[in-house]
């Protein structure tokens, strides 16, 4: 559902909000968002965005093996705010930080041999349910160079440094997320030689954070 935009200043802000109903787990939400812009003037524009996302457990997770009919539906809470400016009429930037704040995430416990505290051998599970255990966060920063031109070269090339960890609310432990990704590159570019040709490439680049302990 998008609300009217609403116009503060030389601000502008987008409001907007979705209800979903998940019959699976009984249980309906409402899951705000809002956008914002502000010319600064000399090329220069901050943007910034907040919201409610939410995302209910499959149907695996409550009704099979290891299901759990006591679950509840994830959520996360992301902001983000960011400057944006030209260097010429073909060419922008933009820098952005954000942080994304998970609660409630689902995990399904015991799928690894561990040591107990008496450093025995604690072998993997096959009838502990899922469970809605673990909180973390996903923080950051994005840089990115863009040209566009209608002939000529054309691309952007970006570098993000990201964080995510989590912690288990039953067990105590603390780690870097499975999808955690230090440093990441990307850059892509097309040469138009022509109205019917053009040239492109791309590359990916990226590196793994510390080691999840």
């Amino acid at each position: 559902m998008l609300f009217r935009s609403l116009t503060l200043g030389r601000a502008t802000l987008v409001p907007g909000a979705r209800v979903d109903r998940w019959s699976i787990v009984h249980d309906t939400a409402l899951s705000p968002w809002l956008q914002a812009t502000l010319p600064l003037g000399r090329g220069l524009t901050i943007k910034a965005g907040t919201g409610i996302y939410r995302q209910a457990p499959d149907t695996a997770q409550v009704k099979g093996t290891r299901g759990s009919s006591f679950l509840n539906v994830e959520k996360a809470a992301q902001y983000d705010i960011g400057v944006e400016g030209r260097l010429s009429r073909q060419l922008r930037w933009q820098a952005t930080v954000y942080d994304r704040e998970d609660r409630g995430l689902l995990r399904l416990p015991g799928t690894e041999v561990r040591l107990s505290a008496t450093n025995t051998i604690i072998n993997t599970s096959t009838t502990l349910p899922w469970l809605n255990s673990l909180d973390g966060h996903s923080r950051g920063i994005e840089w990115l160079l863009e040209r566009h031109a209608d002939h000529g070269l054309s691309g952007w090339m970006s570098y993000a440094l990201g964080f995510t960890r989590y912690g288990d609310r039953g067990t105590g432990e603390h780690f870097w997320g499975d999808f955690d990704q230090r440093h990441t590159f990307n850059a892509f570019g097309t040469y138009r030689l022509s109205d019917r040709t053009s040239m492109s490439a791309r590359l990916r680049l990226g590196k793994i954070g510390r080691a999840h302990v």
